[in-house]
């Protein structure tokens, strides 16, 4: 995409003057011609349909030609951002001569596309100038004879010569021109797509704003699938949370957990039931006030390139410093915060790549706290870190979910036992649903999987002591 917009910058400018001066020069020079012997212009221009054919078939080609080689590159670049970010796998895993012949690869199948486009390109000038050429003889020699004749006077043969050198040279500029402008329809055309994606997920038509919310939420005969599959995600879910509950979410993977929350802000519409808050379905609010209410804490912590305090404030442009600073504290973020020379001002680098991953997650929980959602949901947010990264997250993690409707994705049964509630899904459908000691004391699903993971603990340790 980003060698599609140097195309187009590339097309502005002298290439653009050209082209509203060239069509300009040309139609001057012509009357010009027609004046002084218009026989001789004509005879001049027998060759006119022929470059038009070959510069309109050429510039077809071009433009193909050019989108091809603008999906190598993208290819290409593609890749060499996944080495780049993914540096420490490559060489942990001694993957360096691997990758090395993957990128040879991708660059010599743009290279061989760009050589083509190349050939193609610089063959259509000459071949326009040798046509023009030959017009331009056929021209000379029959003006000759006339002058020889007599039937022209020498210097109007020669203006004549020097306005049809003019419309030949402009002509030819002209047939660059095209070329140039096949390659921005090409760039065009892929720049345009993109921005002509229709969401999916988008405003009823008669949507209305979503007023402040005090938290009830309740999923009424659920079921959902994706567009292009026919197996059912989600399958006949009811289940009602209040503000202040905690519902964790438990199952194996591909339950659909993740599907469910992510309904709440409606990043995909149920495929059948709908999601009520405080009364009123998901699908008859617009999306920003819906949005605006709800909080996302990931497990896979995303920061913008920028400064801590520009990704904090990012979930409440506007707020101001002081804002900015009680929501760092709350987070248990101000301490190393205050600790980096530059304080909030601190550039975190693409990805947040400067911070580590407890750092990470606390400014990603300062944002949410900042945008003070009355609905949130965390995708355990503790998994990767170590213990005490892990603690302070955790004490700041509480404090999020006060007062709010929280739904937590879990990973690690150890982290939910706190919960209000607790819904064990396992094909799609709810097939458990109490809080902690409840569910052991079924011997279900739920049991299960906390043997399983305190098993494991339980075994892992005495090795560890060893």
């Amino acid at each position: 995409m980003t060698w599609d917009v140097a195309v187009l910058q590339d097309s502005l400018g002298p290439p653009l003057a050209e082209t509203i001066q060239a069509p300009l020069t040309i139609t001057i020079a012509l009357i010009t011609m027609f004046a002084i012997a218009w026989k001789l212009t004509l005879a001049a221009l027998i060759m006119a349909p022929l470059v038009a054919v070959i510069i309109a078939g050429m510039g077809r080609i071009i433009k193909k030609l050019v989108i091809a080689i603008q999906d190598k590159l993208g290819d290409l670049n593609g890749h060499l951002t996944e080495l780049l970010s993914g540096i420490k796998v490559i060489q942990s895993f001694t993957l360096e001569d691997y990758e090395e012949k993957r990128v040879a690869k991708l660059n010599r199948m743009y290279y061989k596309q760009a050589m083509r486009q190349i050939l193609v390109a610089e063959t259509i000038s000459p071949g326009i100038e040798f046509i023009t050429t030959l017009g331009m003889v056929f021209g000379v020699v029959i003006g000759g004879v006339a002058v020889l004749r007599n039937a022209m006077l020498p210097t109007a043969f020669m203006f004549f010569l020097f306005q049809a050198q003019q419309a030949s040279n402009k002509f030819t500029r002209l047939a660059r021109m095209n070329q140039l402008r096949e390659k921005v329809n090409g760039a065009g055309e892929r720049i345009f797509e993109l921005l002509d994606t229709v969401p999916t997920i988008k405003d009823a038509p008669d949507a209305r704003p979503l007023p402040p919310v005090k938290g009830l939420v309740r999923f009424e005969n659920l079921s959902f699938n994706y567009d292009d599959e026919e197996k059912t995600v989600l399958s006949n879910i009811n289940f009602e949370a209040s503000p202040g509950d905690v519902i964790a979410l438990v199952g194996p993977s591909g339950a659909g957990k993740t599907t469910l929350v992510n309904l709440l802000p409606r990043f995909y519409n149920p495929t059948a039931g709908r999601i009520l808050i405080d009364g009123q379905d998901l699908c008859s609010v617009t999306l920003l006030s819906l949005r605006e209410q709800v909080g996302i804490v990931p497990q896979e912590t995303l920061l913008f390139s920028g400064t801590i305090a520009d990704n904090i404030r990012s979930g409440k442009l506007g707020a101001t410093d002081a804002e900015v600073i009680e929501a760092a504290r709350a987070a248990n973020a101000l301490e190393f915060i205050k600790s980096m020379p530059d304080g909030l001002d601190t550039v975190v680098g693409e990805r947040g790549t400067r911070l580590s991953g407890g750092q990470r997650q606390r400014i990603a929980i300062a944002r949410a706290l900042l945008k003070n959602p009355r609905i949130l949901v965390l995708d355990e947010a503790t998994s990767a870190l170590d213990t005490e990264s892990e603690h302070l997250v955790q004490q700041a993690l509480e404090r999020l979910m006060q007062g709010r409707t929280t739904f937590v994705i879990a990973h690690r049964l150890s982290t939910i036992q706190y919960a209000t509630r607790i819904l064990v899904l396992d094909g799609g459908s709810i097939v458990e649903d109490g809080n902690h000691k409840e569910l052991l004391a079924m011997g279900g699903l739920y049991s299960r999987l906390h043997e399983m993971q305190f098993h494991d603990r339980e075994y892992k340790e005495p090795i560890l002591a060893e």
